[in-house]
Parts: structure tokens; C-alpha cells; sequence
């Protein structure tokens, strides 16, 4: 074992959380939320101070604020990443700004927090982070157990070491798509509770604006009852207010709002669809429908770069892993938009051939040379830059088609786009 996981094994409390915020209102809502989840937590006023403690004592991760007099989160962040035993950060800000929050996950935070925010997001970031710890720390004491083996072994067994090592990485990869998976579905439970009582809030408020309505118009009746001036009075005031405008576009905002809500109905479905732990059980289930799941978790991804169009065959049923097969059509749909670069178009097919399903996912992004496009399937090739891709996702994707008896392929032009074809047996 090293000597930085001796001194983590140590010194480090693993329920600590360092805060680091100059307004103490701030620190004290951190201070409340995470003791009511059994955390210990130490305060800091300034990046000055928060540096001065972590050097008198290992914190295994660290709520920053950005904004603060003298150093400021980011120069702290920079330290603290460069240090010994460095911890994980969660940067904390009141400003939205997707560049910063870009700066901060390179620099090595991993999570951006906006304020102000909910208790159980604050908690849920916390668990997430400190669950990646331990699960960093695990593999770097198998990986130096492992070279520690390797190097008493002979030069005859470097590549079962070379193998073993792939394994492991790939245990790992799977590891954290678990943790991202429990943590989609506790978000979605999260979300579920409050968007079923604004639906049903919206739904009432609908009734009650439909009755006001019928008050108004009956009200309307009685105005020729009225003396003139008082008659004149009120559609004077009527027309001052708005009322007939108000009434009219209070209806367009409440549907415009009941179709928010079944939006983020449909995200949570999904969202709870694919994070579900039975993927190892097959059952019938329709091609389409994991490929509207697999849109719905990757949508966040895909708006910004392309339009998406759909052409769905009318397809049996098959037998099949419906998780698995939504995270091979998520895959594809995220290195599509990938491949684009600025606005482009994915177009999805499905059919039926020779008692195949066929799936097709067509991009208009850089394309593939054709001569690494007999290498895009192998684990661990990638095209991306360092750091940004594992070069596991199209070898997984493999894995999977292959256990459904199904077969993937690749046609792709540079500079025009890619066309990703999947064909899957109809089994009764």
C-alpha cells in the first residue's frame, strides 16, 4: 500500500465535508442539511482558511464557493487538486454559467452546484461524490496490489497482466454506469412526488379558471341592468385590466403548463425505465419503445446539436433485455451528436427484414475514415480527446447485440456523416 493511502486509510474521516463559503448563512444551510444526514462538517470564511485546515487534516471532499474575496474557488480548487491526497469537490455558485461549470470539471471538481438549491440535491450530490471516492480508492489498492503481483511474476505472463488490467478497467466503467444509474433513479423518485401534485394543482386550477369564466360571462348579462354610468364604469374597468385577455390567455398558459408537466412525466419514466436494476431478466418488449426511453435520458444531449427524426416500422414484440438495448441505442445517439458539430440531423428507422428487426441510426456529422472504421468496435479505442472518452461504449455496444444474436455494422463517409445499422432476430 502507498503512503498516501496510508495516510487516507489513516486520517481521513470519511463522513467529513469541509465547507467553504464567505457568507455564513450559506454555510450554516450546509452545516443543517448535512448533519440532519449523520456528515460531520468543519467551516472555512475564505480560500485562505480552507487550505489552512486541509493541510492540518485530510477532508475526503469539499463543498467550494466560487465567488469569494481573495482566493477564489477556482485558484482554491487548483490547490486542492494538486495536493497529496487531493478530495473531491463540489463547486458551489449562484450564477448558471455552463463555461465555468466547464472550467471547474476540467480542473477535476466533479459536480457544479447552483444555488439556491433542494436539500435532497445537496445530499445526492454529497453521496454521489464520496461514493466515487470509494470507489477510486478500491481500485487504486487493487490496481497497486495488482502491479505488486506483476512484478514478481515472470516476463512470460505480461500479457495476462495486460488482459487482467483491460478487466479491471472495464469492472470499474461498469461500476460507476451503476452508481449514474441508482443515482438517475433516486433523482426521478425525487421528482416524480412533486410533479404529480403540480399536475393535479394545474388540473384543479383549470376547473376553477373555467368557472370564474362562466361568473364573468354571466355577470355580462346583468350590466344592461346597471344605470348607464355605472354600466360604462365597469366595462371601462373591464377593458383596463384586461380582463377579457386575461381570461383567454390564462387558459393557453395553464395547458402550455399541463404539457410541461407531462414532459417531465415522460423524462422521470424514462429516466426510472433506465436505471432499473433487473437487466439481466429478458421479457418481450417492442424495439420502439427502448428506443423512446433511450431518447428521452439522451435528450439533454441531442436538442442543442440536431434534429431528430423518427421513422418507426410497425415491428413484433421480441425477447430481450430492454435496458441493455436502450443503452445501445443511447450510446449511438450520444456519439452521433458527438460527431456534430454544430447543428446537424439524426435520423432513426426501424423495420422489419428477412425476420430481422432492423435499426438504423443516421448522423450528418464528420464521418469515419475508412481506416479506422474496422477499429471503432475494439474496447478501449477511441477517437476522442484524452480524458473524454473510455473507448468502452461501441465495445459494449457489440457485447450486447452480440448476446441478442444480433449483429451491428457501420457505413460512414468523412465529412458527410454515419449510418450505424443494427439487426436483431424476431424471436416468438
Amino acid at each position: 500500500m502507498s503512503l498516501i493511502n496510508i495516510r487516507e486509510e489513516q486520517m481521513e474521516d470519511k463522513t467529513a465535508v469541509l465547507v467553504v463559503d464567505d457568507e455564513a448563512g450559506t454555510r450554516d444551510l450546509f452545516s443543517r442539511y448535512l448533519a440532519g444526514a449523520g456528515y460531520s462538517t468543519t467551516c472555512a470564511a475564505s480560500g485562505e482558511e480552507a487550505l489552512d485546515l486541509f493541510a492540518k487534516t485530510s477532508f475526503p471532499l469539499v463543498l467550494l464557493d466560487i465567488t469569494m474575496p481573495g482566493l477564489s474557488g477556482i485558484d482554491v480548487l487548483r490547490q486542492l487538486r494538486n495536493s497529496d491526497s487531493p478530495p473531491e469537490v463540489i463547486m458551489v455558485t449562484a450564477v448558471d454559467d455552463p463555461a465555468v461549470a466547464e472550467t471547474t470539471l476540467e480542473l477535476g471538481a466533479c459536480g457544479y452546484l447552483v444555488k439556491p438549491f433542494e436539500k435532497n440535491e445537496l445530499l445526492i450530490y454529497v453521496a454521489h461524490a464520496l461514493r466515487l471516492r470509494e470507489l477510486e480508492r478500491k481500485n487504486r489498492e487493487y490496481r497497486d496490489n495488482l502491479e505488486q503481483q506483476v512484478q514478481e511474476r515472470t516476463l512470460q505472463l505480461e500479457q495476462a497482466f495486460s488482459d487482467l488490467k483491460a478487466s479491471q478497467e472495464q469492472l470499474l466503467h461498469q461500476e460507476k454506469l451503476a452508481t449514474i444509474g441508482h443515482l438517475a433513479a433516486g433523482v426521478a423518485h425525487e421528482i416524480n412526488n412533486p410533479t404529480g401534485y403540480i399536475g393535479s394543482n394545474l388540473g384543479t386550477l383549470t376547473k376553477y379558471m373555467g368557472r370564474i369564466t362562466e361568473f364573468i360571462y354571466l355577470l355580462d348579462g346583468y350590466c344592461s341592468t346597471l344605470p348607464p354610468e355605472k354600466s360604462a364604469e365597469l366595462a371601462a374597468a373591464r377593458k383596463n385590466s384586461k380582463i377579457d385577455f386575461l381570461v383567454e390567455d390564462s387558459k393557453d398558459i395553464l395547458i402550455e403548463c399541463l404539457e410541461g408537466v407531462g414532459r417531465i412525466k415522460k423524462i422521470v419514466e424514462g429516466l426510472k425505465t433506465f436505471s432499473r436494476k433487473d437487466q439481466n431478466t429478458s421479457c418481450l418488449a417492442n424495439v420502439n419503445d427502448c428506443l423512446e426511453n433511450a431518447l428521452t435520458v439522451a435528450w439533454n444531449e441531442l436538442k442543442y446539436k440536431a434534429t431528430v427524426e423518427k421513422d418507426y416500422g410497425d415491428i413484433p414484440l421480441i425477447r430481450c433485455y430492454p435496458n441493455q438495448l436502450a443503452q445501445v441505442f443511447m450510446n449511438l445517439l450520444v456519439n452521433a451528436a458527438h460527431a456534430i458539430d454544430n447543428q446537424g440531423m439524426i435520423r432513426i428507422k426501424t423495420f422489419t427484414e428477412n425476420d430481422l428487426i432492423v435499426v438504423s441510426i443516421t448522423d450528418t456529422g464528420c464521418g469515419i475514415s475508412p481506416e479506422i472504421q474496422n477499429k471503432i468496435f475494439a474496447p478501449f479505442f477511441t477517437t476522442k480527446k484524452a480524458g473524454v472518452g473510455t473507448g468502452l461504449g461501441l465495445s459494449i455496444v457489440t457485447e450486447i447485440v452480440a448476446r441478442h444474436g444480433g449483429e451491428i455494422s457501420v457505413e460512414s463517409e468523412v465529412g458527410k456523416g454515419s449510418t450505424f445499422t443494427i439487426s436483431i432476430p424476431v424471436q416468438a
